[in-house]
Order: C-alpha cells, then sequence, then structure tokens
C-alpha cells in the first residue's frame, strides 16, 4: 500500500513524465548538447534565455512536473532546428479522422505516395554536393512530418473502415 501511495504522489508531483512531449523534449537537449559538444548545462542556459523562462523550469519540463507552453513549443522548435517538439505536441490532440468515399482515398493515397518520392529526392539532393546546410535540413525535417503525418491518417482511415466492418 505505501508503494501504491508513493506512485500516486509521485505522479502527481510529475503529471506530464513520460508523455511524448516531455520525452521529445529531454531527446532534442541531450541532442543539441551532443551536436554541439557542449555541457547540458551550457544548453540548458541558452534554451532559458532564448525562451524567456529560469533554468530551473527548464528543467522542471525535461523532467515532466509541468507541461511546455505551447507559445515556447515554436521557440524550442527553432532552436533545436527540429519539428519533433511540435510533431509530439500535436500527436497529444487525436485529431478526428473525417469519412471518406473510396474515391477520396485512392486520391489522398496516390498524393501520400507522390510526396514520399518527392521527399526522397529532396533527400538524395541534400546529399549530392556532400554536405547538408541549415536550410536543407529544414526542408528534409518538414518533408519528413508531412510524411508521417500523411501515413497516421491512411493508417487511421484504414482503422475506422476496419472498426465499422467489424461493428456491423
Amino acid at each position: 500500500m505505501k508503494s501504491l501511495r508513493l506512485i500516486k504522489q509521485k505522479h502527481e508531483e510529475y503529471p506530464y513524465k513520460n508523455t511524448p512531449v516531455t520525452l521529445c523534449f529531454e531527446a532534442e537537449v541531450k541532442r543539441i548538447a551532443e551536436e554541439r559538444d557542449e555541457a547540458l548545462s551550457e544548453v540548458i542556459a541558452k534554451l532559458a534565455r532564448m525562451s524567456g523562462v529560469g533554468e530551473r523550469q527548464i528543467y522542471h519540463y525535461r523532467q515532466g512536473k509541468t507541461e511546455i507552453s505551447p507559445d515556447l513549443i515554436k521557440i524550442f522548435c527553432q532552436q533545436f532546428n527540429s519539428f519533433a517538439l511540435g510533431c509530439a505536441w500535436f500527436s497529444t490532440f487525436g485529431v478526428e479522422q473525417e469519412m471518406c468515399d473510396e474515391f477520396d482515398l485512392s486520391r489522398f493515397a496516390s498524393r501520400t505516395v507522390r510526396n514520399v518520392l518527392q521527399a526522397g529526392d529532396k533527400f538524395l539532393s541534400a546529399f549530392d554536393d556532400g554536405k547538408i546546410d541549415g536550410h536543407e535540413m529544414n526542408e528534409l525535417e518538414l518533408a519528413s512530418a508531412q510524411i508521417q503525418r500523411d501515413a497516421r491518417r491512411l493508417t487511421e482511415v484504414a482503422r475506422d473502415n476496419y472498426n465499422r466492418r467489424r461493428a456491423a
């Protein structure tokens, strides 16, 4: 019983621990520290200055003690030079999937395939010159996020179709 009370107490202290946003934020902070070859404390200090919050608050975001403000998501994405945190934040909303007929689904699937091929072309051209600059990296991140979004949407349509057939 004592352990259950402690678990409940920890959950109350850290209600956002292990959420997609918190896990992504932690991973991005560590990635930036490694890429820049800086100490974690230096990266946290820079993030605090750029976002206008204290270093202690950044620590709370990393640990899941407080939720990251939606206003800061964009700032952190810019600092990380990545859309991963934004994608994690949007994934928490569980967007409803509208029903679509066979023609709409076929058109969406073909557009998704076309987007995947265009993204593959972007990746190949980015590697052609042997180095990837910041602009190319942003384009690759955006293409990757779009592919993931479209794939999730196709999966949701398939799941919706599956559930409707099971219910019938």
